[in-house]
């Protein structure tokens, strides 16, 4: 088996270690906070998210301990309207196959390391402009490179460079251009 494939079955396991017994140790006579009871016609599918001014229902993904869902934002997995637990490990391993695609991937995990950078990082605009010129010099990838480009207009645009700001929106535009050029050369 390769490497994904080993932490995807990881994940799933830990997930369900997390879930089965808490379904299990539920009791099974009550009725289900939220859910369908058995005769009961089927109303429209529960999305699991709370709609403004209608009041949480116990074990929706607004419980305490779990992330808060930003408004506007709808869950929308495989297992909509299934039981709120299931409902949460579904979202929980959608979570977790978004961090092995930024882990995996370099290009992504590159820029995530970007953006610390020049945010989490508590540093001057000066410090931060001189690391991204030094880290511009020795970086290939062309994605990379445009993020940086982007991330030092953005400092240059703050500190009122405008002419440094033209620089580097120049010289991505000419990278990038070459870089296609190559590419259409290649096709014929």
């Amino acid at each position: 088996m390769n490497r994904k494939t080993v932490v995807l079955l990881l994940c799933l396991a830990v997930a369900a270690l997390v879930v089965v017994p808490y379904t299990l140790g539920q009791p099974q006579d009550e009725p289900r906070p939220g859910g369908r009871q058995p005769g009961q016609p089927q109303d429209e599918p529960r999305s699991g998210v709370r709609q403004p001014g209608q009041p949480r229902q116990p074990g929706s993904p607004q419980e305490p301990g779990m992330p808060p869902i930003q408004p506007g934002m709808r869950y929308r997995g495989a297992f909509t309207g299934t039981h709120p637990e299931i409902e949460r490990m579904d979202v929980m391993l959608q979570v977790i196959q978004r961090m092995r695609h930024v882990c995996f991937d370099p290009e992504t995990s590159g820029m995530v390391a970007l953006g610390a950078m020049k945010d989490d990082v508590p540093r001057k605009s000066e410090a931060v402009i001189k690391d991204f010129e030094d880290l511009l010099g020795k970086t290939k990838t062309l994605g990379l490179r445009n993020a940086i480009r982007i991330a030092l207009k953005d400092l240059y645009k703050a500190q009122g460079e405008q002419e440094k700001v033209l620089d580097m929106l120049r010289a991505m535009v000419k990278e990038n251009d070459a870089a296609c050029q190559a590419e259409t050369k290649e096709k014929k």
